[in-house]
């Protein structure tokens, strides 16, 4: 499922740049991290980690329409095993499978992963973050919790949806797991 992943996002990586993402790939080619992360004729609204591996990625491989849709591939394709693994743990194998399936064939999803922009980082954010929140809530143990505060602090950077979770993060240690649970459920 992986490999199909792959192919299926690496399929029309060469085409022109949309405007969206023209904003982008202008940001990313500034001179300075400064001047990619703020530039005075507009506002840039995109993560600056995501910004940052996206230009270090393209200096790496010559910056090209491909090298710079690099990164958000690679979170889709890192999402997909990601997926599967959470939906491991709370689901029956066959709908873990679905759910994997509904994810990584979604054209939604696809589209997302060929282009410029952080929508997969954000897929990815996000379960990181259910992971690693829903480990702290089966344990209740320190090294969970730090781990998950760790991630969270890296991941605001990466995805601007992260800070979606601090209050349940927050809540989360604040009150007992039954109270937690059945509101999850």
């Amino acid at each position: 499922l992986s490999v199909l992943t792959l192919w299926m996002q690496m399929q029309g990586l060469n085409r022109s740049f949309w405007l969206d993402e023209v904003w982008i790939a202008n940001a990313v080619i500034e001179p300075t991290l400064s001047g990619m992360v703020y530039y005075e004729g507009w506002s840039n609204t995109n993560p600056p980690l995501f910004l940052i591996l996206v230009r270090y990625v393209s200096r790496l491989f010559g910056f090209s329409h491909e090298s710079m849709r690099l990164v958000p591939v690679f979170f889709g394709l890192v999402s997909v095993p990601m997926m599967f693994y959470f939906a491991l743990r709370h689901f029956r194998v066959w709908y873990a499978a679905s759910a994997v399936l509904f994810l990584s064939l979604s054209p939604a999803f696809v589209v997302a992963a060929q282009s410029l922009k952080p929508y997969t980082a954000d897929v990815f954010v996000a379960l990181v973050l259910l992971i690693l929140g829903y480990q702290f809530l089966g344990t209740r143990a320190r090294k969970p919790f730090y781990f998950a505060v760790g991630a969270y602090s890296l991941c605001g950077f990466l995805s601007y949806q992260a800070v979606v979770f601090l209050p349940i993060y927050l809540y989360g240690a604040c009150v007992g797991r039954r109270q937690v649970e059945g509101i999850l459920r």
